[in-house]
């Protein structure tokens, strides 16, 4: 939607958030840049 809006999202990551953990594939995911991870660690603590 945004994109169709004219908005820039070339840099746009999609962010996960999750209190259980995630799966190798999407920490593969975060290592390559693709999606960011919020644990609750991250969440109230910061990165």
């Amino acid at each position: 939607m945004l994109a169709a809006r004219g908005v820039d999202t070339r840099h746009a990551r999609p962010a996960c958030y999750s209190g259980a953990g995630f799966a190798p594939e999407l920490r593969a995911a975060a290592d390559r840049g693709e999606v960011l991870l919020v644990d609750l660690e991250r969440l109230y603590r910061g990165s």
